[in-house]
C-alpha cells in the first residue's frame, strides 16, 4: 500500500492557542466590559420552560457556556446564534420538541417553549504571559515557557498525524478487503474513533454536557 506522508508544521497561532490553555487554569471569571455576551462567555440566566401553555419547569440563575447547543439540559440547535451578541435583561424564546428521554414522563415528545432571560454575562479573564508567571510554572522565563510548548505541540501533531495515517491505511485495507471484517474488530475501530472525538473535545475546552451530547449522536 502506498500513501503520503502528512507533513506537519507549528506555527507561532499554534504555541499562542497552546500558551492560552495553559493560561486558562488560572483565568478569572470578571464581568464582561462590554456588556454584550460573545463566545466563550459565561451567560447566568433565568428559565422558564411550558407545555401547552402551562410553566411545567423553572430555575434562576443557571449557567450557559456560549456556544454550547446544550440549555437547560436541552439541545437547542440555535441557542448559540440567538444568545450571541445579547445585554443583560434581553429576553429569549425556543421553540423545541422536547426528547423521549425528558425527565417528567408526561412531557416526553411534546412540542415546547423555554424562555431565557440574560441576568449576568461573565467573561474569562486570562492572565498575560510574563516571565513572573513563567516562573511561578516551573520556568526560567516566558521564553522557556514557549520553547517548551512547541516542542509539546509538535509532538502532539506528529502523534495525530501517525494516527491519521493508520486510519488511512487501515481504510486502505478495507476498501479491499473482499470479505466482512470480524465483528470485534469493526467495534475496536468505533471505540477508538468515540475515544479519540472525546479526548479532542475536552481538549477545546467542551463541558461534559457537550462531550455527552456529541458521544450520544456518535453512537446513534
Amino acid at each position: 500500500l502506498e500513501t503520503e506522508a502528512i507533513a506537519v508544521e507549528v506555527t507561532d497561532e499554534d504555541v499562542d492557542g497552546a500558551v492560552r490553555e495553559i493560561l486558562s487554569d488560572r483565568a478569572t471569571l470578571v464581568p464582561a466590559d462590554d456588556g454584550v455576551s460573545r463566545e466563550r462567555d459565561l451567560l447566568v440566566l433565568d428559565v422558564a420552560l411550558t407545555v401547552e401553555g402551562e410553566e411545567v419547569d423553572s430555575q434562576e440563575n443557571i449557567h450557559y457556556s456560549l456556544p454550547s447547543e446544550v440549555l437547560f439540559d436541552l439541545r437547542i440547535a440555535d441557542a448559540p446564534e440567538k444568545l450571541a451578541g445579547r445585554k443583560i435583561d434581553d429576553s429569549e424564546t425556543f421553540a423545541l420538541t422536547l426528547p423521549e428521554t425528558y425527565k417528567k414522563d408526561e412531557h416526553q415528545g411534546k412540542e415546547a417553549e423555554l424562555t431565557v432571560t440574560i441576568r449576568d454575562i461573565k467573561r474569562l479573564r486570562i492572565p498575560e504571559l510574563d516571565d513572573e508567571l513563567a516562573q511561578e510554572l516551573d520556568f526560567d522565563d516566558a521564553e522557556d515557557l514557549r520553547d517548551e510548548v512547541r516542542v509539546q505541540v509538535q509532538r502532539g501533531k506528529e502523534h495525530q498525524a501517525e494516527r491519521e495515517l493508520e486510519d488511512k491505511l487501515l481504510d486502505m485495507i478495507i476498501e479491499n478487503t473482499p470479505f466482512d471484517l470480524p465483528e470485534g474488530l469493526v467495534k475496536k475501530e468505533l471505540d477508538r474513533a468515540l475515544q479519540r472525538a472525546i479526548v479532542d473535545m475536552q481538549m477545546q475546552g467542551a463541558s461534559e454536557a457537550e462531550i455527552a451530547e456529541r458521544v450520544t449522536l456518535l453512537q446513534s
